[in-house]
């Protein structure tokens, strides 16, 4: 039976207390962790990293969310598009989530207009100005397949750069030395002083767009958990970082390509042997004495080198060589590159080795930049995410590259 106390001029109900039932500790402990996780997904959300690894926001579908409000802002009606009047189209995982929250994580990792990524602050050259995760994994799976382009000196592609005016887009006016200035001894007090000028060119080179895409549909974009823009990112990182690598050592320079380093006229050539592993770094180091000597650019210092190996090549080396780091065998910075042929010579199974002072040879561009469309795909449900970047090799001195042929390939690599 209930009892009341008095309250002044009002009376309060009090009933007998039930017993109390603690839960068992690994349920309190579930709930525990549950609470923290959700505590720090909303902390992450609401901070400027919104997108992360298995965390409740999809960059690539916040993407196609603002691209699909545009679209049926500037073509069709809101209705027609499948979104409500708030402009919110209410995907399985996004549900209650304001298109205006997506814009706001877009915003939190790029300051552009809500379809492409900005490139010009971008200063890792394979890693796009994406948000945090998606840029760490679309960059580490760049830098695994596309190793010389992480090794060049890396500069911005900027608007004005490049020339259209041909038709063909072109960085030109690039000014480089053909003969260098000298300088000598004073033979004696108040005597002539050494004057050599330097002769001068100017040089043009190709840029060439690299892209690739991948359809899904749209089902599988609606419903998937953000763990998709993982298989993405790494999926077309990976190939944009090994294709760029094809383009700086083999690129033709014509029909859109850039002009790889074996294209580049006026380049060193030595002829090398791979009788043995040391008659092939005794090869190597011939080129190096090639850049380095008077025929070269002089440049004397073999840490400001870098030398370009297939990766055939490099495991016959490193096979050949016992209880020697291929670093210390050859000279400056080894770099192992798929983008490296090996379809040359006489027998079309030749690689090459191509050293080089990166002092003289520049990377410019590269960053990737993303986009997503659907009506690409309208009729067959499928929406379609894209990554395109353009680049172009400058080579400032031709003589700052020397390229070891006659490079048969390995038995047994």
């Amino acid at each position: 039976m209930p009892r009341y106390l008095s309250q002044g001029d009002w009376l309060a109900p009090v009933t007998e207390a039930a017993p109390k039932h603690e839960p068992p500790p690994e349920l309190e402990a579930i709930r525990r962790h549950a609470e923290w996780q959700a505590a720090e997904r909303d902390a992450l959300t609401e901070s400027l990293k919104p997108y992360r690894r298995n965390g409740p926001h999809s960059f690539f579908r916040d993407l196609w969310r603002a691209h699909l409000q545009e679209e049926a802002r500037g073509r069709h009606s809101v209705a027609m598009r499948g979104l409500n009047d708030e402009g919110r189209h209410d995907f399985a995982l996004d549900r209650g989530d304001p298109i205006e929250n997506a814009h706001h994580r877009l915003k939190a990792v790029w300051a552009s207009e809500a379809r492409d990524l900005s490139s010009a602050t971008a200063t890792d050259v394979l890693r796009p100005s994406a948000p945090g995760w998606i840029a760490d994994v679309y960059g580490q799976a760049s830098r695994q397949a596309g190793t010389l382009a992480e090794a060049l000196e890396r500069r911005p592609l900027l608007a004005g750069m490049v020339d259209t005016a041909s038709g063909v887009p072109v960085i030109s006016g690039i000014p480089r030395l053909t003969g260098g200035a000298a300088v000598a001894i004073q033979a004696s007090q108040n005597s002539a002083v050494q004057e050599t000028d330097p002769a001068t060119a100017s040089v043009t080179y190709p840029v060439g767009m690299l892209a690739g895409q991948v359809d899904m549909s749209r089902m599988l974009f609606e419903r998937s958990s953000p763990s998709l823009d993982e298989a993405i990112s790494r999926d077309l990182g990976a190939d944009f970082g090994l294709k760029l690598d094809v383009q700086l050592v083999n690129g033709s320079g014509a029909a859109g390509q850039l002009r790889g380093l074996l294209n580049v006229s006026g380049v060193l050539s030595v002829t090398g042997s791979v009788a043995s592993a040391a008659a092939f770094q005794q090869s190597v180091w011939q080129a190096y004495s090639a850049v380095a000597g008077t025929s070269g650019v002089g440049a004397n210092d073999p840490q400001q080198f870098l030398t370009i190996l297939h990766p055939r090549r490099y495991a016959w080396l490193r096979g050949n060589t016992t209880g020697i780091a291929a670093q210390a065998l050859l000279p400056g910075t080894v770099v192992v590159s798929a983008g490296s042929p090996t379809n040359l010579g006489a027998g079309t199974n030749e690689d090459r080795a191509i050293i080089i002072d990166r002092t003289n040879v520049i990377l410019a561009g590269g960053e990737a930049r993303f986009a997503v469309y659907e009506e690409v795909g309208s009729s067959t449900l499928t929406v379609r995410v894209q990554v395109s970047g353009d680049a172009s090799l400058l080579v400032l001195n031709p003589a700052a590259v020397a390229v070891v042929t006659g490079l048969s390939p390995p038995a047994g690599f």
